[in-house]
């Protein structure tokens, strides 16, 4: 009795979760194509085309940044929901959001595209935004778009009076951790406390500097 109990128990678990499954799959599929409604493919192409002329930072820069936020960089739109979906984000530290996601909310804040209009039926913005962009973008070109190189090299030169080609490990975790998240740059004790859980996870030889 009881083991028939646990069947239908677990038989009925499943068939729950392959209805959600597949009513969030309808839900995401209905948004992922109401961008057109605001924009037309040559206009989300002329997006795309200024996201992927952002100029690239060195390639130890993004090794560090992958320390300090895992997988932010490389995270698909569908990657993103299913993390929000089972709250991988809790685990693994990494800010749950495809930059094809984000980069709409820099984008708008600087005024160069269109917000897109909840009267069009479109709930999720940045989503659907993102799916729109992620055709003619990498996540991995949005990612330089947000991190913009520009400020990082302004802010490398503020810190350390050198540009970030040249920055040891040390500078380019304290670079990160206060370009992704400004209100460290002020915020002495907060800064502190995030660089030294991170600076344990890098290597020996490449701790030449400490503040």
């Amino acid at each position: 009795m009881i083991r028939k109990i646990l069947k239908i128990s677990l038989f009925s678990f499943i068939t729950i979760i392959i209805l959600l499954a597949i009513s969030v799959g309808i839900l995401f599929f209905s948004q992922s194509r109401k961008w057109k409604k605001q924009y037309t493919v040559s206009e989300m192409k002329e997006i795309a085309s200024m996201i992927n002329n952002s100029p690239a930072f060195p390639h130890r820069y993004y090794e560090i940044h992958k320390i300090i936020y895992p997988d932010s960089r490389t995270l698909t739109i569908n990657q993103s929901i299913i993390y929000g979906l089972f709250e991988v984000v809790k685990r693994n530290g990494t800010s749950g959001l495809s930059p094809q996601i984000k980069v709409y909310r820099k984008l708008d804040a600087q005024k160069k595209i269109r917000r897109l209009d909840y009267k069009n039926g479109i709930r999720f913005p940045g989503l659907v935004f993102g799916y729109g962009i992620s055709n003619y973008a990498s996540p991995e070109k949005c990612f330089d778009y947000i991190n913009d190189k520009y400020f990082a090299d302004s802010l490398s030169f503020n810190l350390f009076n050198m540009p970030i080609e040249e920055l040891n490990d040390s500078q380019l975790l304290e670079l990160t951790l206060k370009n992704n998240e400004p209100y460290l740059i002020k915020n002495d004790f907060a800064y502190r406390r995030g660089y030294d859980n991170y600076i344990k996870r890098l290597p020996a030889a490449n701790k030449q500097y400490k503040k």
